[in-house]
């Protein structure tokens, strides 16, 4: 009772707790603000690393078409690209604090490891093409490997893509 007949003794005392009152919600604003845009930027750019994983795997058949062409620079790419799309992998999937990349939910983690169980055996037709001679069976046949299953990586990545953007409450651009 006695801090209530503070604030009502004098106009000065009511005004000087007015102010600190909006201060106070103003300063409350300004963290849940901030915190909400944090969280967004993250969810964003989690969007935006398993979206980039779509056009890597498709770089990286390119590269292999490039290889069995005959460029051989194509190889270093490719071997980059496939090292890119890995570390990518890896991180959507166990999360990665210093990227701002938190582990995904369950519904996004079993997409993702159906995306690593086709991504392994791609992976290691890609190495072989990117180290094999082209004229031969071995490098064939990997290949033939990766004209036969970049779609399908590329589908199921497209999958994860849609449901972390469903996760982060937008609309995935179409591939």
């Amino acid at each position: 009772m006695n801090l209530f007949r503070w604030v009502r003794g004098s106009v000065r005392r009511q005004i000087t707790v007015a102010f600190v009152g909006l201060a106070l919600v103003f300063l409350v604003n300004v963290f849940y603000v901030t915190d909400f845009l944090s969280s967004s930027q993250n969810d964003t750019a989690i969007v935006n690393i398993a979206g980039r994983q779509r056009m890597l795997s498709q770089n990286m058949s390119k590269a292999a078409f490039a290889v069995a062409s005959g460029d051989e620079a194509a190889r270093e790419s490719l071997t980059a690209i496939a090292a890119e799309f890995d570390q990518n992998l890896t991180d959507l999937q166990a999360g990665n604090p210093q990227r701002g990349i938190a582990p995904p939910p369950a519904s996004v983690a079993a997409q993702l490891e159906q995306v690593r169980e086709i991504w392994e055996a791609f992976e290691a037709q890609a190495v072989i093409v990117s180290a094999a001679p082209y004229h031969n069976d071995v490098f064939h046949d990997a290949a033939t490997y990766i004209l036969d299953r970049n779609v399908e990586l590329l589908v199921e990545m497209n999958k994860a893509v849609g449901l972390l953007a469903e996760q982060e409450g937008s609309t995935p651009q179409a591939i």
